[in-house]
């Protein structure tokens, strides 16, 4: 049974409650759309399902994943999911619970897997490239396997761009910067555009929705980029916010603020994705938040409402609707000495076509 309650381990604001699953390390959580709940994996490759309020509705006895390896993400397509590991992804379509229904396994070990308004399944590979694949994960329907010629692109996260009749994603590609390609167009002419900035070791990416192409991405030292347009923008805004302080680890949107985790703290900075839409400064002018003291190793939105944070004993779940607009509640991020910190340092564009290799998987 997992049991919620307050979080007293530290100072955090009320609206904060951990999730305990005894038995289940977790590895990786968020967003169920089966049940508007949440969907967690284990270090061990299993998976187990909660309502919003922690209840449990299924717990996997058998690991998912075969090598029984942590899973660092989870997705959902119609009555299909898709979890991955750094040495499979494990597709089972016509059960989205994982409990039934036919299962393909991809011997391709990835960072994570999205799923696009088309059902297209999408995983970083690292070094390996982006592999796509369609909605069913059939084995007469090959994978495909997008490398970019030239570039030194290590595709560590992806996240789908919500446009409409498009399927574009952002791709964080550690020293090869960020990466946009639109994979709803034909292979023979599909466009890949990349921003990168020498020294920039780009961890992580996310959309900034309204059902534009804007995205925004941090770097392992906190910096953060804003670009209006991942498949186009030449001239993106940078920040550096000095009292950012750990390795980055994860930057999320929600309600036009930017949720940012490093491994020291988790950082609130309100209002700087939608004043960045508005057309506003934000590389000279200050960025109000909060901050708390945090030891984690991930997080994840989960719809519009939850905020999921993976901690070493279990996750806490936090309550968008009353945090967000709480005032601050451990420390306040708002001294006008504290303004960015602009760089100088000139941003690096390539407009390219990607290279795509067709791949039969003998599935299990």
């Amino acid at each position: 049974m997992i049991q919620v309650a307050p979080d007293t381990s530290s100072p955090a604001p009320s609206e904060w409650r951990t999730i305990r699953t005894p038995g289940f390390e977790v590895s990786w959580t968020g967003y169920c759309p089966l049940n508007e709940g949440f969907c967690f994996g284990s270090d061990d490759g299993r998976i187990l399902t909660s309502d919003a309020e922690g209840t449990v509705q299924h717990v996997a006895k058998d690991a998912l994943a075969p090598s029984r390896e942590a899973i660092n993400g989870i997705a959902f397509s119609g009555d299909s999911i898709a979890a991955s590991t750094r040495s499979e992804i494990v597709i089972v379509s016509g059960a989205g619970d994982g409990r039934t229904g036919s299962r393909f396994v991809i011997p391709r070990g990835a960072h994570g897997v999205v799923s696009m308004a088309s059902g297209l399944w999408v995983a970083p590979l690292g070094r390996g490239g982006l592999l796509t694949m369609a909605p069913k994960g059939r084995s007469h329907e090959p994978a495909t396997i997008h490398t970019i010629g030239g570039l030194p692109t290590n595709f560590y996260e992806t996240v789908r761009v919500p446009v409409a009749g498009k399927d574009v994603v952002a791709c964080a590609a550690r020293l090869g910067g960020v990466i946009g390609i639109e994979l709803s167009t034909p292979s023979s002419v599909r466009p890949v555009f990349s921003l990168s900035r020498q020294g920039m070791d780009v961890v992580d990416v996310c959309a900034l929705g309204g059902g534009s192409l804007a995205v925004a991405a941090v770097g392992r030292d906190g910096t953060i980029v804003l670009s209006r347009n991942v498949l186009s923008d030449a001239s993106p805004a940078t920040v550096k916010l000095p009292y950012v302080q750990g390795i980055a680890y994860r930057l999320l949107h929600a309600r036009g603020d930017l949720i940012l985790l490093t491994s020291k703290a988790l950082y609130a900075l309100h209002g700087l994705a939608a004043r960045f839409l508005a057309g506003e400064d934000v590389e000279h002018r200050v960025t109000a938040g909060k901050c708390w003291p945090v030891e984690a190793v991930d997080a994840n939105l989960a719809g519009d409402r939850w905020l999921l944070i993976v901690l070493v004993d279990g996750v806490v779940r936090i309550d968008l609707d009353r945090w967000l607009l709480s005032g601050a509640t451990h420390a306040d991020l708002g001294d006008p000495l504290l303004a960015p910190s602009p760089s100088e340092a000139a941003w690096e564009t390539s407009e390219t076509y990607s290279e795509e290799t067709e791949t039969s998987f003998a599935f299990a």
